[in-house]
């Protein structure tokens, strides 16, 4: 199950690409902040009947486009990345808690990449690519994203990278 529409799109675009794509809903698409709702909704939604029949699902790409950046000391900070990562992570917790059959969650993406709709203008990964020099830098996300793994879980709070 994929939950990112198609590649590139602004989290606006995203979520009206979400709330079209499924069955018509009464009302307006809600704002970005909401998608993590609709990830945990579209999860309890397409997993019936109950378990133990429930499909087992996998999120097979999911991410957040900013325009990042190197700065002077040659660090690139995201912290709107590690906020809608951990958004997605806790949505998807609540979905296993309630009985959810989520196998997977892959991140979209590792490296910065030519997206269809954004070009080069916004990126994705989780290491910073200069496509001129082909030079990769680890953003705050990718550091963040490896100690989530390295503790199976997450911190009790969104956590920003440079706070230590």
């Amino acid at each position: 199950m994929a939950t990112s529409a198609p590649s590139g799109l602004t989290a606006t675009a995203r979520t009206a690409w979400w709330w079209r794509s499924t069955a018509a809903r009464a009302g307006p698409p809600p704002a970005p902040r909401s998608h993590t709702r609709a990830v945990s909704s579209a999860l309890a939604e397409t997993s019936s009947p109950p378990p133990p029949k429930a499909t087992p699902l996998a999120i097979t790409e999911n991410g957040a486009a900013f325009h990042d950046y190197v700065d002077p000391e040659g660090e690139v900070h995201d912290p709107e990345r590690i906020h809608y990562l951990d958004e997605h992570f806790r949505a998807v917790h609540r979905a296993l808690a309630d009985g959810v059959d989520v196998r997977g969650y892959f991140v979209w993406s590792l490296l910065d990449n030519f997206e269809w709709a954004e070009g080069y203008s916004k990126r994705f990964g989780l290491v910073y690519v200069d496509f001129a020099t082909s030079t990769r830098v680890l953003k705050d996300s990718a550091t963040w994203y490896r100690r989530v793994i390295g503790r199976n879980g997450l911190d009790a709070g969104v956590h920003d990278d440079r706070a230590g």
